[in-house]
């Protein structure tokens, strides 16, 4: 599976929310469902905090990158949104636009979000069961991280002496 069929994946499970519960469309905010719905991407800034620079707002129509001017590039070169289909929609840094861009496009209807946003319903929890069944690749990716890890895990276990403290890193100059 491709990340873009799985994007395709994911855009049906949002579009068949949106009908379900009668939205326009659905502002997802947050680091782990930016980072679902683009199949891997990244809108960290910080890690104080679990909410991204750039927003995803899917409607039943279409699918946008909502971004300050300045994380805007980071989003085309290295997030490649434009290549899996999302329009970016830019603000200048030093102002507040998002809500303003979320209404243009939606117009006049309910839109939910991942978290508190005004004019927006919260329904944190019903967007997080949208993630509960991976895709393929997502199944794929798991197997080889978890085989990685398990790797990992074995090895130092093997390498580990009893009686060894962690705070230990081998070596004996000082």
């Amino acid at each position: 599976m491709t990340r873009a069929d799985e994007i395709s994946e994911k855009e049906t499970r949002v579009r068949q929310f949106l009908h379900a519960h009668s939205l326009r469309a659905l502002l997802l905010k947050r680091q782990a469902n930016f980072s679902w719905m683009t199949g891997g991407g990244l809108n960290s800034i910080g890690i104080a905090t679990d909410v991204g620079g750039s927003s995803l707002l899917v409607t039943e129509t279409a699918k946008y990158v909502i971004s300050n001017n300045i994380e805007a590039p980071r989003m085309i070169h290295e997030e490649e949104v434009e290549k899996l289909g999302f329009s970016l929609k830019t603000f200048p840094w030093t102002e507040d636009l998002e809500a303003v861009i979320v209404r243009s496009l939606v117009g006049k209807g309910l839109v939910a979000c991942d978290l508190f946003v005004p004019d927006t319903r919260l329904m944190a929890d019903e967007i997080a069961r949208l993630r509960y069944s991976l895709t393929p690749g997502e199944i794929e990716r798991y197997r080889w991280l978890g085989e990685r890890a398990s790797r990992a895990v074995e090895k130092t276990l093997l390498e580990t002496a009893r009686g060894e403290k962690e705070s230990e890193d081998g070596s004996t100059n000082y």
